[in-house]
């Protein structure tokens, strides 16, 4: 990633300068002795720090070497600042507080997910697991057979948007379901992902330490360009439960052919 942003960068500043070299110039005297600068100056702690063997010496000529290109970073940004070197003085200090807030979310990061004294290991909890359906096709008992392959409460779960359609799913899953139970929500407003969104919630509330596993059968084409036409409910429903504490989200594709 550092790599391709830094390309995307250069890019820019040629496409921004008109690929004039010479005008590039000053941004590039400014990064080098800076540079140079920073890593004498990291070596001059590191032997005020360290110390070892002949270590005054090593202080003296790094020493030496950071106020050198010191003065020539100064010199430079000072006569070069309206020529373009005002662009690597401005960033330089961004960058640095970009990168130390990137650490300061790693660290964050790894107190939230380290183990510590209080912490004991995670006992058994219930998982319901449910499989929202429009009908019964083939990667819905994709779907259902990976279902079954986990222990706890299994269950499809229908929309009632028409109730013709819903009379005809449920009859597959009768003889299709191998034995799953199927609830059929109301819609009064047809919205299927608000009910849906209702159902997990009431599941949720029900049993507040355990999981909802939704088992999402998925579409998935032979060609890239063909994926626009399906899966947009998927989608809309993965979305939705992204964030929500103690749902899993699982995706079953089914591989078409042609």
């Amino acid at each position: 990633n550092g790599v391709i942003l830094l390309g995307l960068f250069a890019g820019l500043l040629i496409v921004a300068f008109r690929g004039d070299t010479h005008a590039l110039i000053p941004l590039y005297a400014v990064g080098v002795f800076l540079s140079f600068t920073l890593s004498q100056a990291g070596m001059v702690k590191h032997w005020l720090l360290k110390r070892g063997r002949h270590w005054r010496k090593r202080l003296m000529i790094n020493g030496l070497g950071a106020v050198t290109t010191g003065l020539a970073t100064v010199i430079i940004a000072g006569t070069k600042f309206m020529h373009g070197a005002w662009i690597v003085i401005g960033l330089i200090p961004l960058i640095i507080v970009w990168f130390r807030s990137v650490h300061a979310h790693y660290v964050a990061v790894e107190q939230q997910i380290s183990l510590t004294r209080g912490h004991r290991p995670p006992q058994p909890r219930r998982n319901t697991v449910i499989i929202p359906i429009s009908s019964v096709n083939r990667g819905v008992l994709r779907a259902l057979d990976y279902a079954r392959s986990h222990s706890g409460d299994i269950r499809g779960v229908l929309v009632d948007v028409d109730k013709e359609d819903t009379a005809l799913t449920e009859i597959k899953w009768a003889q299709w379901g191998c034995g799953v139970h199927l609830v059929v929500l109301p819609s009064p407003y047809r919205s299927v992902l608000r009910s849906l969104l209702d159902y997990i919630e009431e599941l949720l509330q029900k049993d507040p330490e355990g999981w909802v596993t939704v088992v999402i059968p998925e579409i998935l084409p032979a060609r890239w360009w063909q994926n626009i036409l399906h899966n947009q409910r998927a989608l809309m429903l993965k979305a939705a439960l992204l964030f929500k504490e103690r749902v899993i989200l699982t995706d079953v594709p089914f591989h078409l052919e042609r």
